[in-house]
């Protein structure tokens, strides 16, 4: 039933960008639809000086088109922006595992090039990107190798800070990529429709503003919490409340002192790890079995992309809580 609800708001994702954008998103293979390529305005302009993550400038001749990507957290913005990277690492276990990039796998081939740790340098000298977009802090051990292949730029992995004002929250990511790409007109557009989708939600759950909730993933032998800042951003996102005030690793029984009125479940389509861990804490744990969530029924799954920060994924995040939660 979960995976269900999933693919159901995965589909009704995709139609809603595919909708914005005004045509399916770009790839190696395809025909770029007009929509999808720069305009005549400033923004347009190429060749642009582009700085990235860690302060270096790159001269961009022009609109980078096949992209190598090795941070699997930053597919997400540049699906968004309507570009599909020809190659990239981690392809397996998320852009085909993630039910927010799983419409556009279905749709848009791209190459595995390896693991995020140990990209395949062989790989991607066959695939000729004229880009190549890495984590300094991963990958910066081969950037001179990575040179040899194709320009590169140093992006952060995701939405975190240290590395400059944009690349601290969700919208900064969608605009460097914007700026990147030279999409900026379409980043701030993809912005704006997913800040009027946090307002409508936040509104829709005005009701749940004084319960708590916790987003985690049910590991071995522990739980990993995270706070989404579209969930619990008081300003800015839901505003929903969270019982502790950094994300981290939690024992079964500090999650007992904590007694969430809400747990929201990272769901890992691909795997099913989490289902039987789940399975067994039902059955066997009355330390959990004791949780005002669990007892309440108030144990909501949701696609572990939801997790990731990127802005597909958040927008599986706020339409399944606000599903979820209006429909009770």
């Amino acid at each position: 039933m979960k995976k269900l609800m999933v693919l159901i708001v995965s589909i009704s994702l995709m139609l809603g960008l595919l909708t914005g954008c005004g045509g399916a998103p770009a790839n190696n293979n395809a025909e770029v639809p007009p929509e999808n390529t720069p305009g005549t305005g400033e923004e347009a302009a190429w060749p642009r000086t582009y700085v990235d993550a860690v302060g270096n400038e790159i001269v961009l001749d022009k609109k980078p088109e096949r992209i190598a990507l090795l941070n699997f957290h930053n597919y997400e913005p540049i699906v968004a922006l309507g570009q599909i990277p020809v190659a990239a690492t981690d392809t397996e276990t998320v852009y085909k595992g993630w039910g927010s990039l799983i419409p556009y796998a279905e749709k848009f081939e791209i190459i595995d090039v390896g693991a995020t740790k140990a990209p395949n340098l062989e790989k991607l000298v066959e695939v000729n990107p004229d880009v190549i977009l890495y984590i300094d802090s991963t990958q910066g051990a081969i950037v001179e190798d990575l040179k040899k292949i194709a320009p590169v730029i140093a992006v952060a992995g995701g939405p975190i800070p240290g590395y400059g004002e944009n690349w601290s929250t969700w919208q900064g990511v969608i605009r460097e990529y914007g700026m990147m790409l030279g999409e900026e007109a379409k980043a701030e557009a993809e912005i704006a429709r997913l800040e009027g989708l946090l307002t409508d939600a936040k509104a829709k759950l005005a009701p749940y503003q004084d319960k708590t909730f916790v987003f985690i993933r049910l590991q071995e032998k522990d739980i990993y919490s995270w706070m989404p800042d579209f969930a619990f951003n008081p300003e800015k996102g839901i505003g929903l409340k969270s019982p502790y005030e950094k994300p981290g690793q939690l024992s079964l029984e500090s999650l007992a002192d904590l007694n969430p009125d809400f747990i929201i479940l990272y769901d890992e389509i691909t795997n099913t790890v989490d289902e039987d861990k789940l399975a067994d804490l039902n059955a066997n744990s009355s330390v959990w079995q004791s949780l005002t969530a669990v007892k309440a029924g108030q144990v909501i799954p949701v696609d572990r992309s939801a997790f990731s920060g990127g802005p597909l994924g958040m927008e599986i995040g706020i339409r399944s809580l606000v599903e979820a939660l209006t429909s009770k």
